[in-house]
């Protein structure tokens, strides 16, 4: 069992930094890393767009699965859209991340939020 907290700059470069951390703590880990490398980027790229500093990821390895947590100071919950409700290419983030892991979510924590979600081990 692993756990990591890095802090995360609120800028274009947090989803880079996020997944070289992931990926490096996850290569000896039984778990679909493409899955979980997307997804991390998924939450990281909301936290920029639509949170606020400071962020930070947290990346917990357990017996059964992965879970990854991206918080950052809005309070607002991250919310999945409906992408066939608009003609942009943005919105369908959420969906994906959905479809990927075992389990999803965002709550607000005493700072901001917290958008998580967990992957099972292989």
């Amino acid at each position: 069992m692993s756990d990591l907290r890095l802090p995360l700059p609120p800028d274009a470069t947090s989803a880079s930094v996020a997944r070289g951390a992931v990926r490096q703590a996850c290569e000896d880990v039984a778990v679909d890393l493409d899955a979980v490398l997307l997804c991390t980027s998924e939450l990281v790229a909301n936290a920029v767009l639509h949170g606020s500093p400071p962020l930070h990821l947290v990346l917990a390895v357990r017996e059964a699965h992965v879970r990854v947590e991206v918080h950052d100071g809005d309070v607002r919950p991250a919310r999945r859209r409906d992408p066939l409700a608009n003609d942009t290419l943005s919105g369908r983030g959420l969906g994906i991340v959905e479809m990927l892991t075992t389990r999803w979510g965002s709550e607000q924590t005493d700072a901001g939020k917290v958008t998580w979600f967990e992957i099972t081990l292989t």
